[in-house]
């Protein structure tokens, strides 16, 4: 048998190892054709809880504190990671058996999984990630992105007013700026409970540099009224072997407290906007 061959037919141990260690799965709304629907994969880190040979039972996904329930009948794509090799596969969120906590995420547990290239990290034949894009520069006075958080509310203010108003990606004129310096662009490859793991290509990494507060802006689509702003602060980083590099952000709304609120809902605006759509094809 092939290595690569003994590595996808492993997956099942490697389940078992992630429950074992209380490890995390990655988990997405499926948006069929995301790209061309202007959509993007949100992906959460959410500890698996336990496995059987029908289910898989996850945490609900949360945002800053805020849960975000995924009900029974969503098509979902899954992924799994030990050290430098990565899983994929789709299934379905189900209804918890009597008798189990229905506050948890229950999955139809896989029949098959395929393993990722090394290259492309994120997709594999049957399932992928399309992944939202970052902007990030380092704040120089952290005092000025309270002005400029603000601002990048008021396309979603005026898309309340408008509902027809135009969706606004990172390409939008930025109305305010922060003080800042430097600049890089990445991926959007995970959202937890108070951050987010970014993935910066070897092209951007000149601009980053780990100290201090940094002021993001997330364009996660599907008719987003514009970019998410925040700042943040870097809590870890690592190289993989294509020289990308893995920042784990925390969101830091300690000199602007209200904004988290606005954030949270933007977040929650969006996962029902994918879950409608996807309903709403399941429907048609």
């Amino acid at each position: 048998m092939n290595t690569n061959r003994s590595r996808t037919e492993r997956w099942r141990a490697c389940l078992q190892q992630i429950r074992d260690r209380s490890g995390s799965l990655e988990v997405s709304v499926d948006v069929d054709d995301a790209s061309a629907m202007g959509a993007t994969n949100l992906v959460w880190r959410v500890r698996l809880q336990a496995i059987d040979d029908e289910r898989l039972v996850l945490e609900q996904p949360v945002a800053l504190g805020q849960t975000m329930r995924l009900e029974p009948g969503l098509r979902l794509v899954v992924s799994m990671s030990i050290g430098q090799n990565r899983w994929m596969f789709r299934t379905m969120s189900i209804e918890p058996s009597a008798g189990d906590m229905r506050d948890l995420l229950h999955v139809a547990a896989p029949t098959m999984v395929e393993r990722c290239q090394r290259r492309n990290f994120f997709r594999a034949t049957t399932a992928g990630f399309n992944l939202p894009l970052v902007q990030g520069w380092q704040l120089t006075d952290p005092q000025t992105a309270i002005a400029a958080e603000v601002a990048s509310r008021v396309p979603f203010e005026e898309a309340e007013q408008d509902p027809e108003a135009t969706a606004h990606g990172l390409e939008a004129p930025i109305s305010l700026m922060p003080e800042v310096a430097g600049a890089f662009q990445g991926q959007l490859v995970n959202v937890g409970g108070g951050g987010a793991g970014l993935m910066v290509p070897p092209a951007s990494r000149p601009g980053f540099d780990s100290s201090g507060r940094y002021w993001l802006r997330l364009a996660l689509g599907a008719d987003m009224p514009g970019p998410l702003a925040m700042s943040a602060r870097c809590v870890h980083q690592h190289l993989d072997s294509s020289q990308n590099l893995h920042l784990g952000f925390a969101f830091d709304f300690s000199l602007h407290p209200e904004h988290r609120d606005f954030i949270v809902r933007q977040i929650t605006r969006y996962v029902d906007q994918i879950t409608g759509m996807q309903r709403g094809r399941q429907a048609g």
